[in-house]
């Protein structure tokens, strides 16, 4: 296989290990690996497609650790010695360079899973400073700024639930990192206000955002109820609408979980008509929101998901319940199941009924309440 050209080797490794965002093949990742140490061709070839997962994939704890080791290499002597006089020893000689410059690799980055494999190679040093986990943590962001083009960004729960860890993305150089996220999904009980300004200002090319506050509202998992926001709750919808108009190409919106604020509904909805087709609320708390006339202007919805939603009125979804199949002639699927008071459910079960009954050329799932 050595007289193949690199590219048709490249789509023989890919269909070996292709993993997706979410799924990840052990076995795969294994065969692959061992293709690394064939001849310095088939590493060549194959290392850029097993780094690219690098900070998305957990592995073992020893891969975790080593994966961290292998990207302070990759940063430059100067970075090396400040963790040094910062008290980080180091477990390699600062003239170790590894073969490849494997941060360039990288596409894909979650952010919580970055955190504690750091944490967890941290453990390996024998004595640590105060700051340890910020100093290794804002070294290898600035590697990834550097040398790597991040697609796709994810914000899950951290082991240090802090909003120390989350400052550090708004950074001055470090907020860069978001500059050609294409995919973004947000799901943290961390205060979004205090970092979320670092989005809205680089993120131009998002095509699908995924926003989950399980921490804005407390009705699904305590006592707060919906007429009780928390404190920055405006601030942070404010943030997330301005992401939302920042958006050019944004072609897929799911929100999951907090509160169903207007901003959001209205405004920011009506900007991304001409591009999105996918839109998706889940377990989101409807109360106090302004009528849906954002929803009505989206010409290009192919498919629209509300499950588990509450709050809803009979004002809310009036606009709704007078668009045709005129409005919403490209719709394909639609999952309905509304947890709402019976009038607005009987009128959104008309208005559904409406819209079959017109002829929109839909495959359509409808759950009854």
């Amino acid at each position: 296989m050595d007289c193949l050209v690199p590219e048709i080797l490249e789509k023989i490794f890919k269909y070996i290990y292709a993993p997706n965002e979410d799924r990840f093949y052990t076995e795969d990742r294994a065969r692959l690996h061992s293709c690394l140490l064939v001849n310095r061709y088939w590493c060549k070839v194959s290392a850029p497609i097993l780094w690219k997962w690098a900070l998305n994939d957990y592995g073992s704890i020893y891969e975790r650790q080593a994966k961290i080791n292998t990207l302070l290499k990759c940063c430059d002597e100067n970075s090396r010695l400040y963790l040094i006089a910062n008290g980080i020893e180091i477990p390699f000689s600062l003239q170790e360079v590894p073969i490849f410059q494997y941060a360039s690799f990288i596409e894909i980055l979650d952010y919580g899973k970055l955190v504690n494999s750091i944490s967890e190679w941290l453990e390996t040093l024998p004595r640590l400073p105060a700051e340890s986990l910020t100093l290794v943590l804002r070294a290898t962001l600035k590697l990834l700024v550097k040398e790597s083009k991040i697609t796709s960004f994810q914000a899950w729960p951290l082991r240090f639930p802090t909003d120390l860890i989350h400052l550090i993305l708004v950074e001055e150089g470090i907020e860069n990192l978001f500059l050609n996220v294409r995919n973004l999904l947000i799901n943290t009980h961390v205060r979004l206000d205090r970092w979320l300004s670092a989005p809205v200002k680089i993120c131009r090319k998002i095509e699908t955002l995924t926003i989950s506050l399980p921490g804005q509202s407390n009705s699904y998992f305590g006592s707060k109820s919906s007429a009780d926001p928390s404190p920055y709750y405006f601030k942070e919808s404010a943030q997330m609408s301005s992401l939302i108009q920042h958006q050019k190409s944004l072609q897929k919106l799911k929100i999951n979980e907090g509160f169903g604020f207007s901003v959001i509904i209205n405004t920011s909805l009506s900007s991304v008509k001409d591009s999105l087709t996918n839109l998706s609320f889940k377990s989101v708390d409807f109360g106090g929101s302004d009528p849906w006339y954002g929803i009505c202007t989206l010409y290009m919805l192919e498919v629209f998901k509300c499950k588990n939603c509450k709050g809803l009125t009979v004002e809310m979804i009036e606009p709704l319940i007078k668009c045709t199949n005129g409005e919403f002639r490209r719709v394909k699927k639609m999952i309905l199941d509304w947890n709402t008071s019976k009038e607005a459910h009987d009128l959104l079960n008309y208005w559904y009924s409406k819209l079959i009954a017109t002829s929109i050329t839909c495959n359509t799932q409808y759950l009854a309440d």
